[in-house]
């Protein structure tokens, strides 16, 4: 990391511009570091937009001085002014020092993520590579992203390996819309690329998720296009190539009609509760060829509990009622009586 700064200020100075020296406290500030505790120079320093060079209202030892208007000027280091090349390639070499003796390190990873992409933009102007108010947007994102995942990933060496266990189980409940749709798809993709490579047949991996029309929609309105697509290509991807690798994804959902049409076409086994949306039951007739008419009627009448079991492992449609869970075991999701209520008050 000190060699990154020293080089990030090394390429504000030597190619003045608007950017780059905003670029650098932003950094020094994410590491909690004052910025005159690095160098003197880059609180003193002001952009002029006019000569697109820095000058300074206060001295700045080895920057020029100019007494029409008693500013101290730092010119372009690109030239072949080598008393100036010194002098910064020796306060390159301070804020080195400098910075080793504040011992900073960066634990989150996407705060590391934001910082890397801050250097590598500084270094991107310097060489008039990049432009900034084409990359700005990207960087704005990537702040308003890095205290969701803060809060949600951490990232350790030798940890617990969570899914390594029979079962675990990821709750989304106290995480905003965004993370609803990104956490999932990191812990999809990265549970299936390793379980893709390491081709051992007699283990299986089952992705079981719930609420699925929150995750896996198609009718999202909240996020760009592109990124929807690359989201629900991930999930495609996995639900149709999963089973050579023994990767199997089982979804729930109350509304299986908001669901990419791609991932409802590959399942194989269906239990059919209460449905009355009119898309929903189009759904089931455009998607399952073994449900007969009458027991397709019967969905939309379905008291709690009742469920049609069909798919390849039933020979026939089945109707069966599943058996409340006693109140010990039974997850907290009963409906409230609007009317005892009203009666009790």
């Amino acid at each position: 990391m000190s060699e990154y700064i020293k080089e990030a200020f090394g390429n504000v100075y030597s190619m003045p511009n608007k950017y780059g020296l905003d670029l650098l406290k932003k950094i020094l500030s994410k590491l909690n570091i004052e910025n005159n505790d690095i160098s003197s120079w880059i609180d003193k320093t002001i952009f002029n937009s006019s000569l697109e060079n820095f000058y300074s209202p206060s001295k700045i030892e080895g920057w020029e001085y100019f007494s029409n208007n008693g500013k101290y000027y730092w010119n372009n280091c690109e030239s072949e002014n080598i008393e100036q090349n010194n002098i910064l390639e020796n306060e390159k070499n301070n804020v080195y020092e400098r910075f080793k003796n504040q011992n900073k390190k960066v634990e989150n990873i996407i705060e590391q993520i934001q910082i890397a992409s801050y250097l590598r933009l500084i270094f991107e102007l310097r060489y008039n590579i990049a432009q900034y108010d084409h990359i700005a947007p990207l960087l704005n994102r990537i702040e308003a992203r890095t205290e969701d995942f803060a809060k949600v990933i951490k990232v350790v060496q030798n940890g617990e390996e969570i899914f390594k266990r029979k079962l675990t189980v990821l709750s989304l409940k106290n995480v905003n819309q965004d993370m609803k749709q990104i956490v999932p798809l990191i812990v999809a993709k990265s549970t299936y690329e390793n379980h893709k490579y390491k081709k051992q047949e007699d283990e299986y991996f089952n992705l079981i998720v719930d609420e699925a029309h929150n995750i896996l929609s198609e009718t999202s309105k909240r996020e760009s296009e592109k990124w929807k697509d690359y989201r629900l290509e991930v999930f495609e991807e996995i639900i149709k190539e999963g089973r050579k690798f023994s990767y199997f994804v089982t979804i729930s959902s109350q509304r299986p009609a908001d669901i990419s049409s791609t991932i409802v076409s590959q399942v194989h086994n269906f239990f059919i509760h209460r449905l009355v949306n009119d898309n929903d039951l189009k759904l089931l007739d455009n998607t399952l060829t073994s449900l007969d008419r009458v027991s397709k009627d019967n969905i939309p009448n379905f008291s709690p509990g009742q469920v049609i079991l069909t798919g390849v492992l039933f020979e026939l449609p089945l109707i069966i009622q599943i058996d409340m869970l006693d109140k010990d075991n039974a997850p907290n999701s009963s409906n409230i009586s609007l009317i005892n209520n009203w009666l009790d008050n």
